[in-house]
């Protein structure tokens, strides 16, 4: 197994014609320690995360926003400020009944899906439309988690002003790199 800190020279440096030289050379020693510090932080952090996620059996974590409580997976409990968009969770107490069907336009986790069904009530249906694939699979989670598939329906699909317009998106890559995109097109 290759060591943290042997995959950040593998990163950082190439070698030629028997002599390892730098990728970067401008870098100071100073800013390449720093990336490399950086990489074993990324490394130690989805190590501790993957930890986390099997000590709670996969069952993720409560977060506290803006005054309501939501499980979230694992990756993503701290994901959310608590304040998180206070005009638009005000806007939910305000208007939101029990009983209502309600759209959530781009669900992304589900964060607001989650709250829509404590506010909507198993009486009430929640369709939520998230279209990128990796973060549907979140959306999947985050209503399984909250035990809310009754009430929350998800729908792997973009939404648009007409009817047969076709849509081009630009998703990113599970690598989460914006240089290896790949375009997706489907009628919404």
């Amino acid at each position: 197994m290759i060591s943290l800190t042997e995959f950040s020279q593998v990163i950082y440096t190439k070698t030629y014609l028997g002599k390892t030289i730098p990728l970067f050379p401008h870098e100071t020693k100073t800013q390449h320690q720093l990336a490399i510090s950086v990489i074993q932080f990324i490394f130690m952090k989805e190590l501790a995360y993957k930890i986390i996620n099997a000590l709670t059996l996969g069952k993720g974590l409560n977060a506290h926003v803006s005054g309501f409580r939501v499980k979230l997976p694992t990756r993503y409990f701290r994901y959310f400020p608590i304040r998180y968009e206070m005009n638009v969770l005000n806007f939910f107490n305000n208007y939101v009944k029990e009983g209502m069907v309600v759209i959530d336009a781009g669900a992304h986790i589900g964060l607001h899906s989650a709250i829509l069904a404590q506010k909507t009530g198993p009486t009430g249906k929640v369709i939520a439309f998230e279209p990128t694939p990796d973060t549907f699979e979140l959306l999947k989670k985050t209503i399984a988690i909250n035990g809310i598939q009754g009430t929350v329906i998800p729908m792997q699909q973009a939404l648009a002003a007409e009817k047969g317009k076709l849509l081009s998106m630009y998703l990113l890559c599970r690598q989460r790199t914006v240089t290896a995109c790949q375009t997706t097109k489907g009628l919404m």
